[in-house]
């Protein structure tokens, strides 16, 4: 019944939730790493039997049951971190691990509004009671300063086990490997440049990424994209992150890919597991072909069956590694090549057969360079660490905004406009300021929300309007409430 519709999904989310974590830590236990929790997996098993409780009484559509087992798993968990705090060694702070400035701070509560109204589907912190402490400190560790990791000799060896190949993008040889790894990418639809990112914005980056982490979970905390797997969304607003956009290996590779150097930033962004997450559909980021000639006013007079997809990348997503992925982290696999299959060809409908895929080895601080088209997807994060990965999205020379016909909701695919502040690009070094000059605030972007009036400051306390309200800008109060008016 309608009236029960919400408790069961949030209750069905809990269910796989709390499915998920029972099953990571009993293979922790089989691993003999139980790190304080009582040894042996029938420790698990008032946890795993109130999971199992509570997904017959969502599908009974039993809203008091729900309720009392929400209650009691939430009760047992917090028992368990009791016990497992105090066999924690004392002292240990996993706080950031470089000093970030203040303007950090100010746009991290910019970011939380932003993730809550974009990605956390109306959920409030500590929905339902939800313990604070659910993100636990040690998965946050490798980001800040917790653990030093490995040298990448190992993450090296399984991507040649693996077949794919780690670019090295420095020095004399720079623009010749950029160029082989460029061709590599229009082949197989991604491409791997290890050493991307300089060791003190990789450190930056690491502090950071454990805050947005930490703003995600308390936001949403069951995951925005399956079970403990997550998207940030758009993290632009927090400025500290486009501290990737310029770096100089990427934007090598990216010259050759678009044979010019005038390719522009779109937006920032991110996406991270936490441990127990299980493997995620392939999929591909952006809409299916059924809806292209709805969505992208594109037309070929020479060719008049080709369309927006059949075209060399218009834009290209670029993912950084947080922390080594391996083969307990999970790194993202792609199956090469099928970024010329999407235009004509649906992916294999879930839980069927599946193509052949590599997997992204490589060390933190790599640069995994996408096709958007590509068929790609999650694997499961089976280490104690959370696997966080910052991307950007860049958009090539000749690509314009008019091509999209979507009503203005594909968002990662347009500018986001106004997450800069003009005095912030200033501020920028050359190449970076050149390269985010589409995000500081239209010149014609109004002081207050279209629907409410209060004073917003675009594309950080407002977002443009989607379908009737496509070019006004709305707060972010009532954009989410058109979002749910849309829904209804």
């Amino acid at each position: 019944p309608p009236s029960l519709a919400a408790p069961a999904a949030a209750a069905a989310a809990a269910a796989a939730a709390w499915a998920g974590r029972v099953r990571h830590r009993t293979r922790r236990c089989r691993r003999g790493l139980a790190s304080g929790v009582a040894s042996g997996a029938e420790s698990f098993g008032p946890e795993a039997s109130l999971s199992s409780d509570l997904e017959v009484a969502v599908q009974a559509g039993d809203e008091a049951a729900v309720q009392r087992l929400v209650k009691e798993l939430l009760a047992s968990d917090a028992s368990r971190r009791g016990q497992h705090a105090n066999s924690q060694s004392a002292g240990v702070d996993f706080g950031p691990s470089v000093a970030l400035p203040d303007t950090f701070w100010e746009d991290l509560k910019l970011f939380d509004e932003f993730f809550q109204t974009t990605e956390a589907g109306g959920w409030s912190p500590n929905h339902a009671g939800f313990p604070d402490d659910w993100l636990e400190a040690s998965w946050l560790a490798p980001l800040c300063g917790g653990d030093v990791g490995g040298t990448g000799r190992v993450t090296a060896e399984l991507a040649a086990r693996e077949g794919v190949r780690l670019f090295e993008v420095a020095g004399a040889a720079a623009s010749a490997a950029a160029a082989e790894a460029a061709r590599h990418f229009h082949e197989k639809g991604f491409v791997v440049v290890r050493d991307a990112l300089a060791p003190d914005v990789l450190a930056r980056m690491q502090a950071v990424s454990a805050e947005l982490i930490r703003v995600a979970v308390r936001r949403h905390p069951f995951g925005n994209r399956g079970p403990r797997r997550y998207s940030l969304g758009r993290t632009t607003v927090v400025s500290e992150t486009l501290a990737l956009a310029d770096a100089p290996p990427v934007c090598e590779v990216l010259r050759h890919i678009w044979q010019s150097d005038r390719f522009s930033v779109q937006c920032t962004g991110g996406d991270f597991s936490l441990p127990g997450t299980e493997v995620q559909e392939l999929h591909i980021d952006m809409p299916p072909r059924k809806l292209a000639d709805t969505l992208y006013a594109f037309h070929d007079p020479a060719h008049p069956g080709r369309n927006f997809l059949d075209l060399p990348a218009p834009v290209v997503k670029v993912y950084f590694p947080m922390v080594d992925f391996d083969e307990r982290t999970g790194p993202p696999r792609f199956v090469p090549g099928s970024q010329w299959q999407t235009a004509h060809e649906d992916l294999p409908p879930p839980g069927t057969w599946e193509p052949a895929s590599m997997r992204a080895y490589c060390p933190k601080g790599s640069a995994i360079i996408m096709d958007q088209r590509i068929w790609h997807g999650g694997t499961p994060n089976v280490s104690e660490v959370a696997r966080p990965m910052l991307s950007v999205h860049y958009a090539g020379p000749w690509y314009n905004e008019d091509v999209l016909n979507d009503g203005g909701g594909m968002q990662f695919y347009r500018y986001h406009r106004g997450a800069l502040p003009s005095q912030r690009l200033a501020s920028l070094p050359g190449r970076r300021r050149e390269l985010c000059r589409h995000l500081v605030p239209p010149p014609d972007a109004p002081q207050g929300c279209a629907h409410c009036g209060s004073v917003v400051a675009c594309g950080r306390t407002a977002l443009a309007g989607l379908n009737e309200h496509e070019g006004r800008w709305l707060c972010l109060a009532c954009w989410s409430q058109s979002q749910n008016q849309k829904k209804k």
